[in-house]
């Protein structure tokens, strides 16, 4: 589990969670009501709106879930995404907790790139559920530097650290 939050939808108490699929690194999440049960879904919506539709028996009704979960409240999303400060020069201060993801192309395909901070900066590929490259370093650049593709950018910028548009 990544984490739990619980909402009222209709005088009714529905947990939703966040679990963190640790080889893919993508979430997946599930809701409970009143012993109702949306199964593991890929969204947070899908969740939501499956165990609402059991509980109240509605088709119509549609639920945002990252609404639903309090995501648009500045003040969550300011509690959530706080993450450690790095020592680490090239880091920008970026620290343990940090993680960001980028699609585009590893040997000819379409890849999954998983950058994470803990006590190094660590990047992992994925082909699917697949990881393809594992390298840790000290800085981002160091790591970027050795899988060799993408050298016309920083290594900060394609962690995500330093890149304004992320």
């Amino acid at each position: 589990m990544f984490m739990s939050i619980n909402c009222c939808l209709n005088d009714e108490n529905f947990a939703i969670t966040i679990l963190d699929n640790k080889q893919t690194h993508k979430p997946s999440f599930r809701c409970l009501c009143n012993g109702k049960d949306s199964g593991i879904q890929q969204s947070a919506s899908a969740a939501i709106n499956n165990t609402y539709k059991q509980v109240f028996r509605k088709n119509k009704t549609e639920y945002s879930g990252m609404v639903v979960m309090g995501f648009d409240d500045e003040i969550i999303t300011n509690e959530l995404f706080q993450i450690g400060i790095s020592s680490h020069k090239g880091c920008y201060g970026a620290g343990p907790g940090f993680l960001f993801t980028l699609i585009t192309k590893y040997k000819g395909k379409q890849s999954l790139f998983v950058q994470s901070i803990e006590d190094n900066c660590n990047l992992d590929v994925y082909d699917g559920d697949i990881n393809q490259y594992h390298n840790e370093g000290i800085n981002p650049n160091e790591i970027w530097k050795s899988i060799n593709i993408l050298n016309k950018f920083d290594g900060a910028a394609l962690f995500g650290i330093t890149n304004l548009y992320v």
